[in-house]
Protein backbone atom coordinates (compact mmCIF):
# COMPACT_ATOMS: atom_id res chain seq x y z
CA UNK A 1 0.00 0.00 0.00
CA UNK A 2 1.73 3.50 -1.12
CA UNK A 3 1.41 5.99 2.09
CA UNK A 4 1.89 9.57 1.55
CA UNK A 5 5.28 10.66 3.63
CA UNK A 6 4.56 13.78 5.83
CA UNK A 7 7.45 15.67 8.08
CA UNK A 8 4.99 17.00 10.63
CA UNK A 9 3.06 14.16 11.31
CA UNK A 10 2.82 10.66 11.95
CA UNK A 11 1.25 8.81 8.93
CA UNK A 12 1.33 4.70 9.57
CA UNK A 13 2.23 2.45 7.17
CA UNK A 14 -1.12 0.79 6.34
CA UNK A 15 -2.37 -2.91 4.95
CA UNK A 16 -5.22 -4.96 5.52
CA UNK A 17 -4.50 -8.36 6.27
CA UNK A 18 -5.73 -11.59 4.46
CA UNK A 19 -9.24 -12.68 5.76
CA UNK A 20 -9.22 -15.66 8.08
CA UNK A 21 -11.89 -18.39 8.53
CA UNK A 22 -11.76 -16.74 12.68
CA UNK A 23 -13.02 -13.77 11.69
CA UNK A 24 -15.74 -15.13 9.24
CA UNK A 25 -18.02 -16.32 11.77
CA UNK A 26 -19.41 -13.07 13.42
CA UNK A 27 -22.78 -11.75 13.55
CA UNK A 28 -24.24 -10.49 9.86
CA UNK A 29 -25.14 -7.07 11.34
CA UNK A 30 -24.93 -3.11 10.36
CA UNK A 31 -25.50 0.18 12.82
CA UNK A 32 -23.82 -2.39 15.70
CA UNK A 33 -22.09 -1.01 18.17
CA UNK A 34 -18.95 -2.27 19.68
CA UNK A 35 -15.97 -1.51 22.39
CA UNK A 36 -13.10 -3.55 23.38
CA UNK A 37 -12.85 -4.71 26.89
CA UNK A 38 -9.39 -6.21 28.18
CA UNK A 39 -8.40 -8.32 25.09
CA UNK A 40 -11.89 -9.50 23.87
CA UNK A 41 -13.88 -7.36 21.50
CA UNK A 42 -17.90 -7.04 22.07
CA UNK A 43 -20.48 -6.00 19.48
CA UNK A 44 -24.38 -5.01 20.81
CA UNK A 45 -27.39 -5.14 18.43
CA UNK A 46 -27.72 -3.73 15.37
CA UNK A 47 -29.99 -5.12 12.12
CA UNK A 48 -30.21 -8.27 11.03
CA UNK A 49 -29.67 -9.64 6.97
CA UNK A 50 -33.45 -10.23 7.39
CA UNK A 51 -33.99 -6.22 8.30
CA UNK A 52 -35.23 -6.94 11.66
CA UNK A 53 -32.69 -5.82 14.88
CA UNK A 54 -31.48 -7.44 17.67
CA UNK A 55 -30.15 -7.43 21.01
CA UNK A 56 -27.36 -10.21 20.65
CA UNK A 57 -24.36 -9.99 22.27
CA UNK A 58 -21.29 -11.21 20.88
CA UNK A 59 -17.86 -11.39 21.41
CA UNK A 60 -14.22 -12.02 19.31
CA UNK A 61 -10.38 -12.54 21.22
CA UNK A 62 -7.86 -13.67 19.10
CA UNK A 63 -7.44 -16.60 21.02
CA UNK A 64 -11.28 -18.27 20.61
CA UNK A 65 -12.34 -15.98 17.70
CA UNK A 66 -16.24 -15.66 17.89
CA UNK A 67 -18.54 -16.43 19.98
CA UNK A 68 -22.24 -15.10 20.74
CA UNK A 69 -21.82 -13.90 24.46
CA UNK A 70 -25.67 -13.98 25.19
CA UNK A 71 -28.45 -14.54 22.32
CA UNK A 72 -31.36 -12.13 21.23
CA UNK A 73 -33.76 -12.11 23.82
CA UNK A 74 -37.11 -10.56 24.98
CA UNK A 75 -36.13 -10.15 28.51
CA UNK A 76 -37.44 -7.26 30.20
CA UNK A 77 -34.40 -7.35 32.20
CA UNK A 78 -31.69 -6.57 29.12
CA UNK A 79 -31.95 -3.57 26.90
CA UNK A 80 -34.37 -4.34 24.05
CA UNK A 81 -33.75 -5.22 20.62
CA UNK A 82 -32.20 -2.12 18.56
CA UNK A 83 -29.90 -0.50 16.06
CA UNK A 84 -27.53 2.74 15.65
CA UNK A 85 -26.65 2.74 19.81
CA UNK A 86 -23.40 3.61 20.69
CA UNK A 87 -21.21 1.60 22.97
CA UNK A 88 -17.44 2.25 25.26
CA UNK A 89 -15.82 0.33 28.08
CA UNK A 90 -15.60 1.34 31.42
CA UNK A 91 -12.83 -1.16 33.63
CA UNK A 92 -14.96 -4.67 33.39
CA UNK A 93 -17.85 -3.45 32.09
CA UNK A 94 -19.62 -2.77 28.64
CA UNK A 95 -22.07 0.40 28.34
CA UNK A 96 -24.36 0.74 25.83
CA UNK A 97 -26.82 3.73 25.26
CA UNK A 98 -29.68 5.01 23.00
CA UNK A 99 -30.27 3.92 20.01
CA UNK A 100 -33.50 2.86 17.47
CA UNK A 101 -35.73 0.65 16.98
CA UNK A 102 -37.49 0.51 13.77
CA UNK A 103 -40.70 -1.45 14.72
CA UNK A 104 -43.04 -2.43 11.99
CA UNK A 105 -42.32 -1.52 8.43
CA UNK A 106 -43.88 2.43 8.71
CA UNK A 107 -44.32 2.96 11.83
CA UNK A 108 -41.40 5.44 12.05
CA UNK A 109 -39.86 3.14 15.74
CA UNK A 110 -39.18 3.95 18.55
CA UNK A 111 -35.78 6.22 19.55
CA UNK A 112 -34.60 5.62 22.87
CA UNK A 113 -33.19 7.21 25.56
CA UNK A 114 -32.15 4.03 27.74
CA UNK A 115 -28.57 3.24 28.71
CA UNK A 116 -27.42 -0.49 30.34
CA UNK A 117 -24.02 -1.81 31.23
CA UNK A 118 -22.77 -5.50 32.22
CA UNK A 119 -19.98 -6.50 33.79
CA UNK A 120 -18.36 -9.24 30.97
CA UNK A 121 -16.15 -10.20 33.42
CA UNK A 122 -18.71 -11.58 35.83
CA UNK A 123 -19.39 -15.55 36.55
CA UNK A 124 -22.83 -14.82 35.22
CA UNK A 125 -22.84 -11.28 33.26
CA UNK A 126 -26.41 -9.78 33.73
CA UNK A 127 -27.66 -6.36 32.45
CA UNK A 128 -27.92 -3.50 34.63
CA UNK A 129 -30.37 -0.25 33.88
CA UNK A 130 -28.64 3.47 34.05
CA UNK A 131 -31.07 4.83 36.53
CA UNK A 132 -32.13 8.21 34.58
CA UNK A 133 -30.94 7.55 31.14
CA UNK A 134 -30.11 9.75 29.26
CA UNK A 135 -30.51 13.70 30.23
CA UNK A 136 -32.20 15.94 27.01
CA UNK A 137 -34.19 12.66 25.75
CA UNK A 138 -33.98 10.14 23.22
CA UNK A 139 -30.81 9.76 20.91
CA UNK A 140 -29.43 7.49 17.66
CA UNK A 141 -26.59 7.59 15.43
CA UNK A 142 -24.55 9.43 17.81
CA UNK A 143 -21.10 8.46 19.19
CA UNK A 144 -19.81 7.68 22.33
CA UNK A 145 -16.30 7.26 23.42
CA UNK A 146 -14.31 6.48 26.85
CA UNK A 147 -12.41 9.41 28.67
CA UNK A 148 -10.96 7.66 30.93
CA UNK A 149 -11.38 4.30 33.29
CA UNK A 150 -14.12 5.85 34.97
CA UNK A 151 -16.15 8.70 32.64
CA UNK A 152 -16.87 8.44 29.22
CA UNK A 153 -18.46 11.25 26.61
CA UNK A 154 -21.14 11.10 24.07
CA UNK A 155 -22.37 13.14 21.10
CA UNK A 156 -25.39 13.45 19.39
CA UNK A 157 -27.52 16.10 17.10
CA UNK A 158 -28.99 17.19 20.73
CA UNK A 159 -25.27 18.21 21.75
CA UNK A 160 -25.70 22.13 21.16
CA UNK A 161 -23.81 23.71 23.59
CA UNK A 162 -23.20 20.76 25.80
CA UNK A 163 -22.26 16.85 25.73
CA UNK A 164 -23.68 13.71 27.84
CA UNK A 165 -20.79 12.56 30.38
CA UNK A 166 -21.40 8.97 31.92
CA UNK A 167 -19.62 8.38 35.19
CA UNK A 168 -19.00 5.01 36.19
CA UNK A 169 -18.64 6.27 39.86
CA UNK A 170 -22.03 7.39 40.41
CA UNK A 171 -23.74 5.20 37.27
CA UNK A 172 -25.41 8.25 35.42
CA UNK A 173 -24.93 10.80 33.16
CA UNK A 174 -25.16 14.15 33.19
CA UNK A 175 -24.62 17.35 30.85
CA UNK A 176 -21.22 18.97 30.60
CA UNK A 177 -20.96 22.53 29.03
CA UNK A 178 -18.76 23.13 26.27
CA UNK A 179 -18.32 26.29 24.75
CA UNK A 180 -16.73 27.37 20.93
CA UNK A 181 -17.94 26.42 17.67
CA UNK A 182 -18.95 22.87 17.43
CA UNK A 183 -20.65 20.71 15.34
CA UNK A 184 -24.51 21.75 14.73
CA UNK A 185 -26.35 18.91 15.31
CA UNK A 186 -25.17 16.45 13.53
CA UNK A 187 -25.32 12.48 13.51
CA UNK A 188 -24.03 9.75 11.83
CA UNK A 189 -20.49 11.25 12.20
CA UNK A 190 -17.74 9.61 13.68
CA UNK A 191 -15.69 9.89 16.17
CA UNK A 192 -12.51 8.82 18.66
CA UNK A 193 -10.73 9.94 21.78
CA UNK A 194 -7.21 10.78 21.71
CA UNK A 195 -4.50 12.26 24.56
CA UNK A 196 -5.60 15.61 25.69
CA UNK A 197 -8.03 13.84 26.31
CA UNK A 198 -9.36 15.21 23.31
CA UNK A 199 -12.52 14.16 21.14
CA UNK A 200 -12.15 14.13 18.05
CA UNK A 201 -15.36 13.97 15.28
CA UNK A 202 -15.80 13.78 11.54
CA UNK A 203 -18.49 13.84 9.31
CA UNK A 204 -22.05 13.40 9.36
CA UNK A 205 -24.86 15.47 8.58
CA UNK A 206 -28.22 16.55 10.07
CA UNK A 207 -31.90 14.88 9.72
CA UNK A 208 -32.41 16.82 6.69
CA UNK A 209 -30.34 14.68 4.39
CA UNK A 210 -30.77 16.61 1.03
CA UNK A 211 -28.24 18.74 2.21
CA UNK A 212 -25.37 16.20 2.39
CA UNK A 213 -23.02 15.42 4.90
CA UNK A 214 -20.31 17.39 6.60
CA UNK A 215 -16.57 16.88 5.74
CA UNK A 216 -15.35 19.01 8.56
CA UNK A 217 -13.43 17.55 11.75
CA UNK A 218 -13.66 18.79 15.28
CA UNK A 219 -11.53 18.78 18.43
CA UNK A 220 -13.10 19.04 21.58
CA UNK A 221 -10.80 19.91 24.41
CA UNK A 222 -12.34 17.69 27.47
CA UNK A 223 -11.37 19.10 30.34
CA UNK A 224 -11.76 22.59 32.85
CA UNK A 225 -15.41 23.71 33.40
CA UNK A 226 -16.19 24.31 30.06
CA UNK A 227 -15.04 22.31 27.33
CA UNK A 228 -13.29 23.84 24.07
CA UNK A 229 -14.89 23.22 21.00
CA UNK A 230 -12.53 23.40 17.67
CA UNK A 231 -13.18 23.08 14.11
CA UNK A 232 -9.90 21.64 12.76
CA UNK A 233 -8.42 23.54 9.48
CA UNK A 234 -6.97 21.52 6.96
CA UNK A 235 -3.40 21.36 6.41
CA UNK A 236 -3.66 21.47 2.61
CA UNK A 237 -3.27 18.24 1.47
CA UNK A 238 -6.48 15.75 0.48
CA UNK A 239 -8.85 14.73 2.96
CA UNK A 240 -11.72 12.47 2.44
CA UNK A 241 -14.84 13.66 1.22
CA UNK A 242 -18.07 14.21 3.29
CA UNK A 243 -19.12 11.25 5.12
CA UNK A 244 -21.89 9.95 6.57
CA UNK A 245 -21.28 6.93 8.76
CA UNK A 246 -18.24 6.10 8.92
CA UNK A 247 -16.41 4.01 11.56
CA UNK A 248 -13.22 5.41 13.29
CA UNK A 249 -10.86 4.07 16.09
CA UNK A 250 -7.77 5.60 17.83
CA UNK A 251 -4.36 4.31 16.76
CA UNK A 252 -1.69 5.56 19.50
CA UNK A 253 -3.07 8.82 21.18
CA UNK A 254 -1.97 10.81 18.49
CA UNK A 255 -4.15 9.39 15.58
CA UNK A 256 -6.93 8.11 14.71
CA UNK A 257 -8.21 6.18 11.56
CA UNK A 258 -11.49 6.32 9.72
CA UNK A 259 -12.53 3.76 7.26
CA UNK A 260 -15.74 3.29 4.89
CA UNK A 261 -18.99 5.56 5.16
CA UNK A 262 -20.66 7.30 2.23
CA UNK A 263 -21.03 10.46 0.24
CA UNK A 264 -24.95 11.32 -0.71
CA UNK A 265 -25.08 12.06 -4.28
CA UNK A 266 -28.75 12.76 -4.60
CA UNK A 267 -32.16 12.07 -2.50
CA UNK A 268 -31.60 9.06 -0.17
CA UNK A 269 -34.22 7.16 -1.45
CA UNK A 270 -33.43 4.04 0.58
CA UNK A 271 -30.06 4.21 0.30
CA UNK A 272 -29.90 4.62 -2.87
CA UNK A 273 -28.26 7.85 -2.76
CA UNK A 274 -25.51 7.06 -1.08
CA UNK A 275 -22.29 6.24 -2.19
CA UNK A 276 -20.23 4.04 -0.05
CA UNK A 277 -16.43 4.57 0.23
CA UNK A 278 -13.74 1.64 1.30
CA UNK A 279 -10.81 4.29 1.96
CA UNK A 280 -9.20 3.97 5.57
CA UNK A 281 -7.83 7.79 6.10
CA UNK A 282 -5.54 8.86 9.33
CA UNK A 283 -5.90 11.95 10.87
CA UNK A 284 -3.29 13.75 13.18
CA UNK A 285 -3.69 16.60 15.68
CA UNK A 286 -1.47 19.40 14.68
CA UNK A 287 -0.64 23.30 15.20
CA UNK A 288 0.60 24.69 18.28
CA UNK A 289 -3.02 24.67 19.67
CA UNK A 290 -4.04 21.16 18.28
CA UNK A 291 -6.21 22.77 15.74
CA UNK A 292 -4.76 21.36 12.72
CA UNK A 293 -6.21 18.17 10.58
CA UNK A 294 -3.15 16.50 9.17
CA UNK A 295 -5.37 13.69 6.69
CA UNK A 296 -3.22 11.18 5.03
CA UNK A 297 -4.86 8.18 2.91
CA UNK A 298 -3.73 4.99 4.11
CA UNK A 299 -5.27 2.62 1.67
CA UNK A 300 -7.06 4.26 -1.03
CA UNK A 301 -9.77 2.69 -3.26
CA UNK A 302 -12.02 3.40 -5.88
CA UNK A 303 -15.56 4.20 -5.12
CA UNK A 304 -18.30 1.48 -4.69
CA UNK A 305 -18.33 -1.11 -7.25
CA UNK A 306 -15.02 -0.17 -8.70
CA UNK A 307 -11.43 -2.24 -7.97
CA UNK A 308 -9.83 -2.62 -5.05
CA UNK A 309 -6.97 -0.61 -4.75
CA UNK A 310 -5.01 -3.12 -3.09
CA UNK A 311 -4.76 -6.71 -1.98
CA UNK A 312 -7.70 -8.03 0.86
CA UNK A 313 -9.13 -4.41 0.46
CA UNK A 314 -12.49 -4.57 2.38
CA UNK A 315 -15.46 -3.86 -0.01
CA UNK A 316 -17.21 0.05 0.59
CA UNK A 317 -20.10 0.06 3.46
CA UNK A 318 -21.78 1.92 5.66
CA UNK A 319 -22.27 1.12 9.42
CA UNK A 320 -19.37 -1.00 10.33
CA UNK A 321 -17.42 -0.98 13.31
CA UNK A 322 -13.90 0.02 13.66
CA UNK A 323 -12.30 -1.12 17.25
CA UNK A 324 -8.73 -1.55 18.38
CA UNK A 325 -7.29 -4.79 19.02
CA UNK A 326 -4.81 -5.67 21.52
CA UNK A 327 -1.05 -5.86 20.90
CA UNK A 328 0.46 -8.67 20.32
CA UNK A 329 3.87 -8.17 20.85
CA UNK A 330 6.31 -5.13 20.98
CA UNK A 331 6.53 -4.35 17.54
CA UNK A 332 4.51 -1.19 18.06
CA UNK A 333 1.80 -2.71 15.70
CA UNK A 334 -1.45 -1.61 16.18
CA UNK A 335 -4.60 -3.33 14.72
CA UNK A 336 -7.80 -2.46 14.37
CA UNK A 337 -11.18 -5.00 13.80
CA UNK A 338 -13.36 -4.26 11.03
CA UNK A 339 -16.79 -5.79 11.42
CA UNK A 340 -20.17 -5.54 9.93
CA UNK A 341 -21.72 -3.29 8.08
CA UNK A 342 -24.26 -2.60 5.19
CA UNK A 343 -24.22 -1.81 1.36
CA UNK A 344 -26.16 0.38 0.31
CA UNK A 345 -26.50 -0.71 -3.72
CA UNK A 346 -27.69 -3.78 -3.09
CA UNK A 347 -28.47 -3.98 0.88
CA UNK A 348 -25.61 -6.19 1.37
CA UNK A 349 -25.00 -6.61 5.07
CA UNK A 350 -21.57 -8.13 5.82
CA UNK A 351 -20.84 -10.80 8.14
CA UNK A 352 -16.71 -11.07 7.68
CA UNK A 353 -14.52 -9.30 9.39
CA UNK A 354 -11.36 -7.68 8.60
CA UNK A 355 -7.81 -6.80 10.14
CA UNK A 356 -6.23 -3.54 8.72
CA UNK A 357 -2.53 -3.25 10.12
CA UNK A 358 -0.81 -0.34 10.85
CA UNK A 359 3.03 0.44 11.91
Amino acid sequence: VLVAACAVAFVPRARWLAPSPKLAAGPPVSGAAAARVDDSVFVFGGLDPDRTVTNALWRFSDADGWEEFQAKSSDDARPCQRMYTAAFAQGGELVIAGGWDPGAKGSGGTFLDDAWTIDVRASAPTWRRVEGGLPGGPVSRHVACALDDHSAVLHSYRSDGHVLVYDSRTRAFHEQRTMGEGPDRIGMHAAAMLDGPTLVVYGGGDKDTTTGFSPDAWALKCRGERWQWTRLRNDGASRPPALGSACAAPVDGESLVIFGGAEMRGAYDGGQGLLARAEAWSLTLGGDNGDIAHWRCLCPDGLEGGAAAGPHTPSARVAATLTPLPSADSSQTHQLLLHGGWRPSDAHTFQEGQVLSLL
